[in-house]
């Protein structure tokens, strides 16, 4: 029987629990890591853990369903967590033949032990116990094959239909969530086939009605990719990456970032260094106003003004930035940041940013 290829994101307690059935399952999986932050952008969703009524009612999903099918559990102390480093290790392309053993101890210290992944010394410890050099896989996931081949992987998956992990792929059929484990089995199996027929005639019924909510799709003017576009952005932003500073969702007009507090983050009382939370707010305006900006216009901010409402010592900051106004010379971002998990607004900033012409920006460098 040919692989079975599964996209996964550690991040989600819902594919270690796929991955864990479908391991004792004796199934042959090809794992695909994908960043289910970009995922969700491109298809304009929230992810569970920004509903807050979704957020209860995975936890104790998870618990039941972990209870129920015998499965070690330790809900992490910060979620979401930053997966990219651990995903990016997780590559055939960095461990080679030893990729299922990796992903195997990776999502068991995630989820069975409750460790943090985003901590660069776990993932090393996690490769050190399995026998592999952890320091030097690491340091692998900070080059730019490695990055490059996870966001090739997450647009790979884009193109086939993925839209959420976990997911399955069997015979060309997508089959997404932990509780699709026991259909992905019997199509391996030839059981449980559809009249595809009827499928393509349902899916093109009209619909009638669509929500005024819905995110608006990308004008002609702005890049093919917003969610790439701003994705490079981070990716080329050493300050940001010092930081420590994520990516999560994007959609046009709208762009949240995560922080992980760390010690480096501190003032002297132990709060969270203003400047810290200002360059996380003022970075997460520019990248909404990216988000707006047709191809040939970058941001650079002009003004911002920031209040900061409360100290906090985290243990994660969440950013938020939506444009208020967007034109072709100037824009106008409002950002929130605000403590995980008890939503208590931290600062808010209003940011304007001077639109100009990337050509000319190329030109002075």
């Amino acid at each position: 029987m040919a692989p079975m290829p599964f996209y996964f994101d550690f991040i989600s307690p819902y594919a270690y629990m796929a991955w864990v059935r479908a391991r004792r399952h004796g199934l042959v999986l090809e794992p695909i890591p994908v960043v289910f932050g970009a995922i969700l952008a491109a298809c304009g969703q929230l992810g569970p853990a920004e509903v807050p009524a979704k957020r209860a009612f995975v936890i104790r999903d998870v618990l039941r369903t972990a209870k129920r099918h015998n499965i070690p559990f330790t809900w992490p102390a910060i979620h979401p967590f930053r997966s990219l480093d651990a995903l990016r290790v997780a590559q055939i392309e960095c461990v080679g033949d030893r990729q299922l053993e990796v992903i195997d101890a990776l999502f068991a210290v995630a989820w069975g032990e409750g460790k943090d992944l985003s901590d660069l010394s776990v993932i090393e410890a996690c490769l050190d116990g399995l026998g592999l050099n952890g320091e030097k896989l690491v340091a692998a996931t900070k080059t730019k094959a490695m990055k490059t081949s996870l966001h090739q992987k997450t647009q790979a998956a884009l193109t086939e239909g993925v839209f959420g992990v976990p997911t399955f792929k069997v015979d060309g059929e997508l089959l997404w969530g932990n509780d699709r484990l026991d259909e992905a089995i019997d199509l391996s199996k030839g059981v449980g086939k559809v009249d595809e027929a009827l499928v393509q005639r349902l899916v093109n019924l009209p619909a009638g009605v669509q929500r005024r909510r819905a995110p608006p799709p990308p004008s002609p003017e702005h890049s093919g990719d917003v969610t790439q576009r701003i994705g490079q952005i981070f990716q080329k932003a050493n300050y940001m990456s010092a930081l420590g500073v994520s990516l999560g969702s994007v959609t046009v007009g709208k762009v949240q970032t995560h922080l992980n507090v760390v010690d480096s983050h501190l003032q002297h009382h132990g709060f969270v260094h203003a400047g810290v939370v200002a360059a996380m707010a003022d970075h997460t305006a520019g990248a909404a106003a990216a988000s707006v900006a047709a191809a040939s216009k970058t941001p650079l901010t002009a003004e911002y003004k920031i209040n900061l409402l409360r100290p906090t010592r985290g243990p994660q900051l969440i950013c938020v930035a939506k444009v208020l106004k967007g034109g072709n010379t100037l824009c106008v971002v409002e950002s929130e940041v605000t403590e995980a998990g008890s939503n208590k607004l931290v600062a808010k900033a209003m940011v304007t940013l001077a639109m100009v012409n990337e050509a000319g920006l190329k030109a002075k460098r």
